[in-house]
């Protein structure tokens, strides 16, 4: 979560955006479970970002609150993805089944805030902390 957030951060930091950010999960608990997604890019995560921010003054028990509260959740979005609870590979299903049944493209996937969710600028998931 860490590393997420400080990632996030440092592109808050270059650019004063937040962005689309991609964490795989693995599934591997389930048959035939690969992977499904997780979206670190949260209001939580923007909190901290600003108040990290140079130009911020928060203080340090401020920073470690919302350094706390950025960590759970995304360790709730961790647990969630892991036991099949994310919503990125229903969406590829349900798109791909549509397609494969030769059906009109749904509004959903359609919509400019879907494009927006999926046009990926970080991807946290090749960070490996030191065992």
């Amino acid at each position: 979560a860490v590393v997420s957030t400080q990632s996030t951060g440092a592109y808050w930091r270059m650019t004063g955006a937040c962005v689309g950010t991609y964490e795989s999960c693995s599934t591997a608990a389930f048959r035939f479970g690969r992977t499904e997604t997780i979206r670190p890019c949260t209001k939580e995560t923007k909190a901290c970002s600003v108040a990290f921010d140079k130009d911020n003054s928060a203080g340090l028990s401020e920073m470690e609150s919302l350094l706390r509260a950025c960590s759970k959740k995304h360790n709730t979005l961790t647990k969630q993805a892991a036991m099949g609870q994310g919503f990125d590979r229903h969406l590829f299903a349900l798109r791909h089944l549509n397609d494969q049944l030769g059906g009109a493209p749904l509004p959903l996937f359609t919509d400019p805030n879907y494009a927006k969710l999926n046009h990926i600028i970080l991807s946290t998931s090749s960070f490996v902390p030191n065992h």
